[in-house]
């Protein structure tokens, strides 16, 4: 092998005869680079935001959540006992959850109201992070445009006490303070005034704007279920267990467990498909950068034709004359994915770190491109563009390899 790399370092370093060579390299470099750049950072940017959506869903519904059956879940401290004991579970909360119609003086809105423990709650779901305004004591900003972040410590809903998104806030041309009109779906609406006692950001523009909070005491009176609750949320100390935890609590509890998974099935897996196609799509850059490298190989075959009869005269055999073209290729190849990956990284760091790109939150549930470049992806890159290139040098170093000396050397 030293031997083959000693040549292919020689015909790297030497300058064509035919400028015309170098301008094709240097192609074929720029093509594969910007393949793999153009790879890590649409599957960075397609991996951030798989889970940054994952981070909000988990952040807001838990990782699994148990069902009750027609009329409810009673006895629910009971089974949130039985839950803490249980293996992977770090919490329990019980919840009640339904469709309302929230009225401001201005406008309405229809929302889903999720009655909750807050002492539990927050050991659930990560509600206490995404408040960003609450009233702990009297009302003294009406504020929406406030960024300091609040905390539920010593925050008490009561009996009329409501937290809504900034989204749905701005949707109602609410702020702290005001009152809002609940309308309860029944055979008689039921009509209940709630003060708006906090606001949270969750980032996830589906929620923010169409989910508000009151305490459990309130929704059960509100929705007139008695002492049950319509579900329980679990948090796990490690969410990918969730199916395997929820099978043990149906086999346990006799209740239906839902696992994170689930919840918007559809979502992921269309993120994962279209992962998947972009990942095919681009990869054809990179698969017209390696027909550039089968070009220049085999003009540099033919440019070398002199060279490969004096080497094969000498003693050099035909798998020697194949390594030294597959090594200039590879090399070529590896030069241009190098640098593309260096581009890319480069690239990512900057959309990660600066807001460079502002997006519509209500279309693409956030309003910044997130970007998460993961180990398994760069691997896949790297894995894929090196094999392009290394089937792209097959051919002309085995037309180099064929080459018979005596014709190469004829009529030199």
């Amino acid at each position: 092998m030293k031997f083959e790399w000693f040549i292919t370092r020689r015909y790297l370093k030497s300058r064509p005869r035919r400028r015309f060579l170098s301008v094709i390299a240097l192609i074929s470099i720029a093509g594969v680079a910007l393949g793999v750049m153009t790879l890590i950072v649409v599957l960075g940017v397609m991996s951030g935001f798989s889970s940054y959506l994952l981070d909000r869903i988990m952040g807001t519904e838990s990782h699994l959540l148990i069902s009750g059956k027609r009329g409810g879940i009673g006895k629910y401290s009971e089974i949130i006992s039985t839950l803490e004991r249980m293996e992977h579970v770090v919490a329990a909360s019980p919840i009640i959850t339904n469709l309302v119609m929230l009225r401001s003086d201005e406008r309405a809105a229809a929302v889903i109201i999720k009655g909750i423990d807050l002492e539990r709650e927050k050991r659930v779901t990560d509600l206490d992070e995404y408040l960003r305004e609450c009233t702990p004591g009297p009302i003294k900003n009406k504020s929406l445009n406030s960024t300091g972040d609040a905390s539920l410590r010593g925050l008490s809903l009561g009996e009329e006490g409501i937290l809504i998104g900034r989204e749905l806030a701005r949707s109602l041309e609410v702020g702290l303070g005001d009152r809002v009109t609940v309308i309860a779906p029944s055979l008689m609406a039921k009509i209940t005034d709630y003060t708006v006692k906090g606001l949270f950001h969750s980032g996830f523009y589906e929620y923010d704007s169409s989910l508000a909070y009151i305490s459990l005491r309130s929704a059960q009176r509100l929705f007139a279920l008695g002492d049950v609750a319509t579900a329980i949320q679990v948090r796990l100390d490690e969410p990918y267990l969730a199916p395997q935890v929820a099978a043990q609590i149906e086999e346990k509890l006799n209740l239906p467990a839902k696992p994170w998974m689930q919840f918007k099935p559809n979502l992921f897996s269309a993120l994962k498909l279209e992962k998947s196609v972009q990942f095919i799509i681009i990869l054809l850059i990179v698969v017209v950068a390696a027909f550039n490298i089968i070009s220049i190989l085999d003009m540099i075959v033919t440019e070398k034709t002199r060279d490969i009869g004096i080497l094969k005269s000498v003693g050099a055999t035909n798998g020697s004359i194949k390594t030294i073209f597959v090594l200039q290729g590879l090399a070529i190849g590896l030069v241009g994915t190098a640098i593309g990956c260096g581009l890319g990284l480069l690239l990512c760091y900057l959309l990660k770190t600066y807001d460079i790109i502002r997006l519509p939150a209500n279309i693409y549930y956030l309003s910044t491109i997130p970007v998460e470049v993961k180990g398994g992806d760069l691997i896949y890159i790297i894995s894929a563009a090196t094999v392009l290139t290394f089937l792209a040098t097959l051919y002309p170093a085995w037309r180099a390899s064929r080459l018979d000396p005596v014709e190469a050397l004829r009529y030199e």
